[in-house]
């Protein structure tokens, strides 16, 4: 039990770097500090997703469990995680890194989410 809270502090640490700003000025893939910047955000965007996808799988173990995580997430709802894990299941089925069966599952761990 004492890692859901580190999972939800995780996942809220490394929230939103999946969305891209519209008021980021375009630089040159050449510069330096971009690559860095956009090197950071791939790691945030990883462990945002990751963090995600074990919270939300932990959550289909009980409802003490399901509980115990919703405390830690904003508005007491799973449904914070849906866009990331769909995000993440586009990406691996996409680049085909996902079985039938697999994207099967996650799908319905993000329904279970959602619905709660």
């Amino acid at each position: 039990m004492d890692v859901i809270p580190l999972l939800c502090s995780v996942f809220m640490a490394s929230r939103g770097t999946g969305e891209a700003s519209n008021n980021e000025k375009a630089l040159s893939w050449d510069d330096e500090a971009t690559l860095l910047q956009g090197e950071k955000e791939a790691e945030n965007m990883i462990l945002e997703a990751y963090s995600a996808l074990l919270l939300a799988f932990l959550s289909t173990e009980s409802k003490f469990v399901r509980d115990s995580i919703v405390a830690y997430l904003p508005q007491g709802k799973l449904a914070v995680l849906v866009p990331v894990l769909e995000r993440f299941a586009a990406f691996h089925v996409s680049l085909d890194m996902m079985t039938p069966e697999t994207h099967k599952t996650v799908s319905e761990v993000i329904e279970s989410c959602r619905v709660l």
